[in-house]
């Protein structure tokens, strides 16, 4: 129940987007320069988690932007004012995710996931593995035993080689939302997973698909 900050990581996320930059603002009739806070300083001063969602993404340089805040101290400089020290609330915490573990787009899957340097994934002191989901899981998430069948074996299919892209629970839900409204469990399944995938993959999918809903 913390409140969360979530940060989305692409290729321009930059220092200033992190740290806070200065800006221009009217003060009794005078333009002046002021400094902005940017979003790690505004999400460290109160108790919350910062969400670092697909860190593998990050520039290089601006990951050294985090690197002393992931130490034990908990203290930011922000040299761009003045070395101010920023200090963090004692429940503050910093949690990042990522597909390829900061080591790239080593399977095709993640273009633009770049490799990280060894000092700043050692900060990360804590690792965890979300793993797949249950067949049980989501038949409750989708209320559809032939798609939760279906996710089963496209799983397995996947971890097996036989599936060049894995299905998420978003398309899961896509698939079960558009079943419902056009009352085809058939029809729905290629309209959001079929006519997407390549000719390789898609020949597998309908092979599971036949099976399961035989």
């Amino acid at each position: 129940n913390m409140p969360v900050v979530r940060v989305n990581f692409d290729g321009e996320i930059s220092r200033m987007d992190l740290i806070g930059r200065e800006v221009l603002v009217q003060e009794g009739g005078t333009t002046v320069s002021k400094f902005v806070d940017g979003i790690i300083p505004r999400a460290m001063q109160r108790p919350c988690i910062l969400l670092l969602d697909e860190i593998d993404f990050v520039r290089t340089e601006v990951s050294y932007v985090l690197q002393r805040l992931l130490e034990t101290d908990g203290e930011l400089v922000i040299t761009e004012d003045g070395g101010r020290r920023v200090k963090a609330d004692p429940m503050f915490r910093i949690v990042a995710t990522g597909n390829t573990q900061g080591r790239g787009n080593e399977t095709g899957h993640y273009p633009g996931a770049r490799s990280q340097s060894a000092a700043f994934l050692d900060r990360f002191t804590v690792w965890g593995e979300v793993k797949y989901l249950m067949q049980p899981q989501i038949e409750t998430m989708t209320g559809n035993k032939t798609i939760a069948a279906y996710y089963l074996e496209h799983t397995l299919a996947f971890l097996d080689g036989q599936i060049d892209v894995p299905l998420s629970p978003r398309g899961l839900m896509s698939w079960a939302t558009m079943a419902k409204a056009l009352d085809d469990l058939q029809e729905a399944f290629k309209a959001t997973l079929l006519n997407r995938a390549n000719e390789a993959d898609a020949a597998v999918m309908k092979g599971i698909m036949d099976r399961v809903a035989a």
